[in-house]
């Protein structure tokens, strides 16, 4: 029997994983990797026999402890994964909002003399020919 490293059975696995997806149409591919995780699991358990009698016995004794617990999981998982996916919307919507109001402007000079003044282009020459007399500028 061939013995693998520790990090090359779930590397194989990561490989088959992306090789169905590229290969095999979208729900064919799902189930493949859904297969591979089982398979995962039943290797290891066959490298941990104790934990997964303990396990097994766990959920044939206490059948709704433990669906009770998988899906607390499950929803405390869902939860965190909704906070990220509209942590990253508003952080993008905010984003996209600055950017389309500001056009294409990439810096504005402005003074702050009783509320902003911005100013227009044609103040660019002169504050040029200034700023370039000053030394280290």
């Amino acid at each position: 029997m061939v013995k693998l490293v520790p990090l090359a059975t779930p590397a194989i696995a990561v490989v088959g994983i992306l090789l169905a997806f590229s290969v095999l149409p979208m729900f064919i591919a799902l189930l493949v990797s859904i297969d591979i995780a089982i398979a995962l699991v039943f290797l290891d358990a066959k490298k941990h026999k104790i934990l997964f009698t303990m396990a097994t016995r766990n959920i044939l004794r206490r059948k709704g402890t433990t669906a009770l617990v998988i899906g607390g999981l499950m929803i405390g998982t869902a939860i965190i994964s909704t906070s990220l996916v509209v942590g990253d919307t508003m952080n993008n919507m905010i984003v996209k909002q600055a950017t389309n109001s500001l056009g294409e402007v990439d810096f504005g000079v402005g003074a702050l003399i009783e509320g902003y003044h911005y100013f227009n282009q044609s103040f660019l020459g002169p504050v040029a020919i200034n700023i370039s007399q000053v030394q280290h500028v």
